[in-house]
């Protein structure tokens, strides 16, 4: 079992660092976050929610390839009940697929995002996700004439 303590001081720390720009520091720290709590399986929804921030973090570093990585780990571990949580990742991932050019793969993100949204009736992740899917569906080539 891991130190409960440390590991709420160790993402307070890189939540502290954050917002004091220091963001190499805070990736630092998340990454310690996860590999304390990556192991337990019983802390899957802690380890989710600290990817999905570390995503954030790769984000503002510019680092995209290491962002799209967190966020689909968070995915794949987020229990079944964190709707909200998967949503987001998946509004989050569209939207960098869609800076990236790659408008089919962000549409079906956005899909994805609007479904799980809709199915854990949380508005605002489902307005988010429709507006991104207009967005994305504007940047669509025309589909080509018969």
């Amino acid at each position: 079992m891991i130190d409960m303590l440390q590991w709420q001081c160790t993402m307070s720390s890189a939540i502290w660092r954050r917002q004091n720009g220091d963001i190499e520091g805070a990736i630092a720290d998340t990454l310690k976050a996860v590999a304390m709590t990556r192991p337990v399986r019983k802390l899957a929804q802690e380890t989710a929610t600290s990817l999905n921030y570390l995503a954030d973090l790769y984000l503002l570093a510019g680092a995209d390839d290491r962002a799209e990585e967190a966020l689909r780990e968070s995915i794949a571990l987020a229990p079944p009940r964190a709707h909200t949580l998967v949503s987001a990742n998946l509004w989050i991932l569209g939207g960098m697929q869609r800076r990236q050019g790659k408008l089919r793969e962000a549409l079906a993100s956005a899909e994805e995002s609007l479904q799980v949204a809709r199915r854990a009736k949380h508005e605002h992740g489902s307005k988010r996700a429709e507006e991104l899917i207009r967005e994305i569906r504007a940047q669509l080539p025309p589909p080509p004439h018969p």
